[in-house]
This record gives structure tokens, sequence and C-alpha cells, in this order.
């Protein structure tokens, strides 16, 4: 069952977007602090040094401008995004990758020390087509991803590549408004259904 927003979705930074701009405060001084040395060594005849501080700035320039994109691009997924059930085709560990994390708050594609779980699903968009895409979760939840396996995904109708696990999606942006309403799933346990409490004397 596929899920459009039937409200406007209203957005409230996640974990993830707030330590983005926590980042990108302290990036904004080291790059002044940086730009500042490149200067005074260029004034002392160091061309070496400041050739080395300019790269360093213009290194976390672009890494912050294409943060802010990615986080640009998953905010319009959470506002505008269809919702719908994909299928785990596979799960492999892995020391190395670039795909979003679906395990914790900390961004960043993963520690090269500790082994991640990438994750690829599968999904049809509303015309029948068929999609892909992946996310990397911890390796301890491996038994969470067996392949045929659903999992809930966030993609837009006008670009069905741009798609991400609700799980990475909500590590970014959480969602309120009428639409958390009108898009939960059905309970497996109906709340509206009577329950009778007996106490033990």
């Amino acid at each position: 069952m596929t899920l459009a927003p039937r409200h406007p979705r209203v957005l409230h930074p996640g974990p993830r977007v707030r330590i983005a701009e926590i980042t990108l405060v302290g990036h904004v001084v080291l790059i002044f602090a940086a730009l500042f040395g490149s200067w005074i060594m260029l004034q002392n005849s160091n061309v070496v040094g400041a050739t080395a501080a300019t790269g360093a700035a213009m290194t976390l320039v672009v890494r912050d401008v294409l943060r802010l994109r990615q986080i640009r691009k998953l905010r319009r997924l959470a506002l505008h995004g269809m919702i719908t059930q994909s299928r785990v085709t596979s799960a492999r560990l892995t020391r190395f990758c670039c795909a979003l994390r679906a395990d914790g708050a900390v961004p960043g594609h993963g520690v090269p020390l500790m082994q991640g779980l990438v994750v690829e699903y599968e999904f049809e968009d509303t015309a029948g087509r068929d999609h892909r895409g992946t996310f990397l979760a911890s390796a301890k939840d491996l038994q969470f991803y067996i392949a045929g396996r659903t999992h809930e995904i966030f993609y837009l109708e006008s670009d069905p590549a741009n798609n991400a696990s609700s799980l990475v999606m909500r590590w970014y942006w959480r969602f309120g408004g009428p639409a958390m309403t009108d898009e939960a799933p059905e309970e497996d346990f109906p709340l509206d259904q009577d329950t009778v409490i007996e106490e033990q004397l």
C-alpha cells in the first residue's frame, strides 16, 4: 500500500540536522581561522603553508555544501514523499559504504574499523515500475533484514530514484501535523477495543 501526504507535513529538526547545524558553525570559525592564517603566512612568504591552509578551508566548504544539499534533498523527500513498503533484496556486511545511515544520530558513512550492514531494497512506484535503494544499518541488526521482508520507505513520485528508508528519514526529521494521523499504519492491536483489566486481590 502506498500512502500520499493528505495534509502538509510539519517537520522539526531531528538529531542529525541539529548536529549538522552545530558542525556548520564550528566549520565557519575554522574556515575564517584558516583563511586568516593563510593570509599571515603569505605575508611571511610561506606559500606552502598558505596553500595548505586554504586547501583545508576549501575542503570544509565543499563538505558542508554537500551535507546541506543532502539535508535539503531529504527535507523535500520528507515534505512531499510518498510512503510505501519495499522488499529487502539483500543485506551484507561491509566496512566502507556511502549509503545513508539508519543506525545513529552521528552523520557520516560509517566507521572504517567497524562493520556496517548494507541493506538493499526494491519497490514499485504508482506506475508499477521497479526501483531500488540502499541504506546502512548496524551489523547487529542483520536478523531484521532478511531477503523478502518488507521495509517502509519514502520516495518522490516525480523522481522515484530519490528515495530513502523511513529509519534514515526519522534521524533527520521529526514529523508532526495532521499527516501523522492520516499516514499512520493500521494498529496491530486496535486501541478502540475495550480492554478489561482484572485486579487480583
